[in-house]
């Protein structure tokens, strides 16, 4: 081998060794900081159960919960058939198994599944935002399919929003949307200057839930209220105690949970489809909290007093959270 070629090969090895040294030194420091840097966040934090499917090509989204067992949606990396998770415990251990879902027209269902939540141990609503719609499965098929079995919705219904995520509480079906200004637009209608002078782009629109209506519904899909929320959004919950907490997060941003007291938010009314309905701002005026967490949380359920969070940087999609505290489900006190 000739002199030069020799040099050239060692300062290469020399170079890539010191490029791996360093990145292992990064993901070391990372790790170290991190609690440091959500101190806050972790104070109040328990570790719940593994991330499901975090190893599995599945894009954690959704999070919802029914009689203890816990439900996660979201997509695949492969392409193939968008999954729920469920999530049992029992004796300090969890296991998960998945359903795979089909759409309305019995093909495989390849949408984002950004959100889910269960109602009235009958339901669950799976956000199709493509469609601009829910889709509706029976809570038996889900929870009585054998692993990997495939499930069809029993129906579905149109939306007012982008169906980014969902949520239910008080016999009342949460509808939000995620807005970011370069690749995800939502209708112009839905921007707006909020009476505290924030910049709002989307909406979350509500819609009466009755355990003996048709898919859940009490009154079709007529909506009954709408809130202005900021931007970001990737899911929400409502506390016991009436407060509401959106869940804001993109890329390798810190996320965000905003908490607000509803009792202090200025209202007004907005035409929703052809329907007006009372809107209340969910801006800074009636911001109590910010919960500063790790980077891509995603969707929140609010169980026996706790804030559970499900985040997709942990998944095969993005890998990096594989190392950090993101390969579980966190859960914190409000």
């Amino acid at each position: 081998m000739k002199t030069g070629l020799k040099k050239g090969l060692a300062v290469f090895g020399i170079v890539l060794g010191s490029l791996v040294a360093l990145i292992i030194i990064a993901v070391i420091v990372i790790i170290a900081i991190e609690p440091l840097v959500y101190a806050d966040y972790y104070s109040t934090a328990r570790k719940e159960f593994p991330l499901p499917g975090k190893s599995d090509g599945f894009v954690q989204q959704g999070i919802t919960e029914t009689d203890g067992v816990f439900l996660s949606c979201g997509y695949m990396v492969d392409g193939s058939a968008s999954r729920i998770y469920i999530t049992r415990r029992a004796d300090g251990e969890a296991t998960s198994s998945f359903v795979r879902l089909l759409s309305d027209d019995g093909e495989p269902y390849l949408g984002h599944a950004g959100g889910l939540s269960a109602y009235a141990k009958r339901y669950v609503y799976v956000c199709d935002s493509e469609q601009q719609r829910i889709l509706v499965y029976d809570i038996a098929d889900v929870l009585g399919a054998a692993c990997g079995a495939e499930i069809s919705p029993v129906g579905d219904f149109g939306v007012h929003t982008n169906a980014s995520f969902c949520y239910v509480a008080d016999d009342t079906l949460y509808v939000g949307e995620f807005y970011r200004e370069a690749n995800y637009p939502t209708d112009e209608a839905h921007h707006m200057t909020t009476p505290a002078g924030d910049d709002h782009h989307a909406l979350v629109v509500c819609y009466a839930l009755s355990a003996s209506g048709e898919l859940g519904l009490a009154d079709g899909s007529a909506p009954v209220r709408a809130y202005s929320v900021t931007d970001l959004a990737q899911g929400m919950c409502v506390t016991d105690d009436g407060r509401i907490i959106v869940s804001t997060s993109y890329a390798l941003a810190n996320s965000h949970n905003y908490i607000y007291d509803e009792s202090a938010a200025a209202s007004a009314t907005v035409k929703v489809g052809e329907t007006t309905v009372p809107l209340i701002y969910l801006d800074s005026d009636a911001l109590v909290r910010d919960v500063v967490l790790p980077p891509m949380c995603e969707e929140l359920v609010f169980v026996d007093g706790r804030v559970y969070s499900i985040g997709e940087s942990a998944s095969d999609k993005y890998i990096f959270g594989k190392l950090l505290r993101a390969r579980f489900v966190w859960s914190y006190v409000p």
